[in-house]
């Protein structure tokens, strides 16, 4: 009878112990697992915005040409998330700057459900 208790004694002692063993090793891959997660995020990042700055309205030089600045930020909401190719994005901030001498403004969005951000350029060019 003393040696079943010992024994209960020592399987319920075994079983803490195991099971901080695991809950460390389960926080450590997890950490592990969030820091790859994160690079390779960032690195997605890096090359969607490399693609971006490809289209219309990424660089500047090819900023989309509007007439007025009131149309600048429905013409960005209509513009689509390329991370998960969602058109819902919501803007983040619009402002003018001069840039390699090119008045242009910058609209920065970001996807409302991704939470992707991109950056586009417009111009604008009053008709003559």
């Amino acid at each position: 009878m003393i040696w079943s208790f010992f024994e209960g004694f020592a399987a319920f002692v075994g079983f803490r112990v195991g099971k901080a063993v695991v809950r460390e090793a389960e926080r450590h891959v997890g950490r592990a697992t969030r820091a790859k997660n994160a690079a390779a995020k960032s690195a997605f990042l890096d090359e969607l915005e490399a693609c971006t700055r490809k289209l219309p309205g990424g660089t500047p030089a090819t900023a989309i040409v509007v007439e007025a600045s009131s149309v600048i930020e429905p013409h960005a909401l209509k513009l689509a998330c390329l991370a998960c190719d969602d058109g819902r994005m919501a803007v983040d901030q619009h402002r003018a700057e001069t840039v390699d001498a090119l008045a242009v403004r910058i609209v920065d969005l970001e996807c409302r459900s991704c939470g992707s951000p991109r950056r586009a350029f417009f111009r604008i060019e009053r008709p003559s």
